[in-house]
Order: C-alpha cells, then structure tokens, then sequence
C-alpha cells in the first residue's frame, strides 16, 4: 500500500513479479487482501483481483509472470520479484531493472530460498549480499548504500538438520508456520 500512494512518481506501475502467473497472483492476492481489511485504503484504492489504481498519483498494483517477450513498455516503479530461486536467466529482472532508472527511488524486492538453480540470479544475489554483509573491500559504498540484504540461514557450526535451528533459517516458523508443517 505504502509504495502506491506515498510515492512521489505519478503514473507509476508497481509489479508483484514471479516465475509463473499462479506465484505472481498469489503474492498479488495477499496485497489485495490486506488492502481490503484497511477502510481508509478500500476508500483510496480501486481495489480488483487483477489489478489495484490509485486514481491520485494514477499508479496501478498488479502482477506478473516470467515471460521477458511481454516485458516491454512497462514503467516499473516498485517490484517485489518472488521466487528468485527459481529463475534460470536475468532476462525478466532486467527487463523490469531498465525501465527502473527512469524512476526518482525505485525499489525492486528480491524474495527467495535456497533452491535448486545453482547458476542464476539467486546465486549471484546471494553472493553479492554476502560481500555487502561481510563489508568485502571489492564493493563500492555506493552498491552498499542501495543495496539492502537480509538473509536467514542457520549458523554454518551449527547442525542444519537439528529442528532448534531451523527458526534462524526461517524466522517465520511459530509464528505463520506451524514446525510440524
């Protein structure tokens, strides 16, 4: 909500961005909910399961899939890319990062676990976060200033496979996720 009606760029386009349709509606279908329980929000926002606008600044909220072919013409202001374990090329992230540089403070959200894909961009992003954190000399203070990582994983001393752990990996357990699940 926050990114479509306090930003400053009129006519900006807000994505939730993933690897299929059903991953991208879904994150989509959280907002729309959470949008839908706010009065103040129900009243500033045209709310509807395709797409949000907020008549104001003329900014819509709606989502996407991975198809880099469709990408175009699009004028990103915040996107929140799901699922980036998944994605085997930079094709639609950069799809949606061009466009980006024409913004005033565009914000693109990086979302993942660990995966599979042991050549894509989470790998990368993951590696880049890790030189931020560890505060690795070969990154400028510009790429620090603008780049920020939170990353969960269990302490590599510690046994992954110990269930006391794994809230370090995944501090959502007790409280949205339930251990046994």
């Amino acid at each position: 909500g926050y990114m479509s009606t306090k930003g400053t760029d009129k006519g900006a386009e807000n994505y939730f961005a993933a690897n299929n349709k059903e991953q991208a509606k879904r994150g989509y279908m959280d907002f729309y909910k959470q949008m839908r329980m706010s009065p103040i929000l129900r009243q500033q926002l045209k709310l509807r399961q395709a797409e949000t606008w907020y008549e104001q600044l003329n900014v819509t909220v709606t989502y996407l899939a991975n198809n880099p072919d469709a990408l175009d013409g699009l004028r990103p202001y915040f996107v929140i890319k799901d699922e980036l374990e998944g994605e085997r090329s930079f094709d639609q992230i950069n799809q949606l990062l061009r466009p980006m540089k024409k913004r005033k403070q565009p914000l693109m959200w990086y979302t993942g676990t660990a995966g599979t894909v042991q050549d894509g961009p989470m790998v990368y992003h993951y590696g880049f976060a890790k030189k931020i954190l560890d505060r690795d000399p070969e990154i400028d203070e510009r790429s620090i200033d603008r780049y920020l990582p939170i990353i969960y994983e269990i302490d590599p001393d510690l046994p992954y496979d110990d269930p006391q752990y794994w809230i370090m990996a995944n501090p959502s357990l007790g409280a949205l996720l339930d251990i046994e699940d």
